[in-house]
């Protein structure tokens, strides 16, 4: 069952993709699968990308630029109006031909590297345009996200190599400052200045030879503990 927000993406991308003939199926499969009928939008959804093999490139690319500008400015886009198949029998091999071509323009990089997981196509992107916020974001959501997950046991365990991650704290850290969005800027120091505080403060305590974490950080007035609640169980 989709929720509210894939419906209206889904509504949305018919609508848009209604002003263009060749899309056809796919307007087709986004309003079956908003009203849940998954075997009907899936089948139309089979026809299209059937259809895309006829296509000359500029209109494969037409496509995917428009789906890949949704996925970026929609909620829930990447989801309904963005299935595997999808992605994979059409979306993939255009963005590659298309990367392989591009000399100029950092945008099929950066959809590259977002929905197929590639950091050197957002360095590429970031290469061609150090302005595009957009595939900065990506880079350093990446590496929050990586940060994150090493800390979120503390002050029970540390999961990584805390000295690895400094560095990625330094690398992060500079392509904020390069953020030219002000609002962005301040969000992302917000949230690393969190996540490498208490990187900083579980390398000092490691150094200190104290044997407890929480203890130490009590008695130093220093943030040792993630707030994730974590949950272990025993056989």
């Amino acid at each position: 069952m989709n929720s509210p927000g894939q419906n209206r993406a889904l509504l949305f991308a018919a609508e848009e993709a209604s002003k263009h003939p060749e899309w056809s199926e796919y307007v087709l499969y986004c309003r079956a699968r908003e009203k849940g009928l998954r075997k009907e939008a899936f089948a139309h959804l089979d026809t299209f990308i059937a259809s895309t093999g006829q296509w000359p490139e500029e209109l494969k690319r037409d496509f995917a630029t428009c789906l890949l500008t949704w996925c970026e400015t929609l909620m829930d886009a990447d989801y309904g109006p963005f299935p595997g198949a999808l992605k994979e029998k059409v979306i993939k091999p255009v963005m590659e031909k298309w990367c392989d071509e591009e000399t100029a323009s950092s945008a099929p990089f950066r959809w590259y590297g977002i929905h197929f997981n590639s950091p050197a196509h957002l360095e590429k992107a970031l290469t061609l345009n150090p302005l595009d916020d957009r595939a900065r974001i990506a880079v350093i959501t990446s590496l929050a996200e990586k940060l994150g997950h090493s800390v979120h046991h503390l002050p029970d365990s540390y999961i990584g190599d805390p000295e690895e991650d400094m560095k990625c704290c330094a690398i992060a850290e500079d392509h904020i400052r390069k953020l030219s969005e002000p609002i962005l800027k301040r969000y992302w120091e917000k949230e690393l200045k969190g996540i490498s505080e208490l990187i900083g403060n579980y390398l000092e305590w490691k150094a200190s030879g104290h044997g407890n974490l929480a203890v130490w950080g009590r008695e130093q007035g220093k943030r040792v503990d993630s707030g994730v609640k974590a949950y272990y169980y025993e056989r």
